[in-house]
């Protein structure tokens, strides 16, 4: 349950810094946060969120190559936390609930 927080939490700050950070188009912080933030939520219902949360940060993280950007860091750090804590996701949902074989 306390990786559903630290992902909105994560959302909130990738949401924040798109007003913080030296980007042209900050509306990729704005959207992504908002999503990271939202699927934080759902992430202690169901699999699928950990897929989805582990998708999104791979996109933060690509996203960080973007010549535009003065600071990629932030990304990068953020992007990595979302998709390790949506991987600890699925890994802990199968072992609460294994698929029969």
């Amino acid at each position: 349950m306390w990786q559903a927080w630290i992902n909105v939490i994560a959302g909130i700050w990738v949401f924040l810094s798109g007003f913080l950070n030296a980007a042209i188009t900050p509306w990729n912080f704005f959207i992504m946060g908002l999503i990271i933030a939202i699927f934080g939520f759902w992430t202690y219902r169901g699999q699928w969120q950990g897929y989805v949360n582990g998708v999104l940060g791979l996109w933060l993280i690509l996203s960080a190559f973007v010549y535009t950007l003065i600071n990629p860091v932030n990304l990068w750090i953020t992007g990595i936390l979302v998709t390790a804590l949506g991987a600890w996701r699925i890994i802990s949902a199968q072992r609460r609930h294994p698929v029969a074989r």
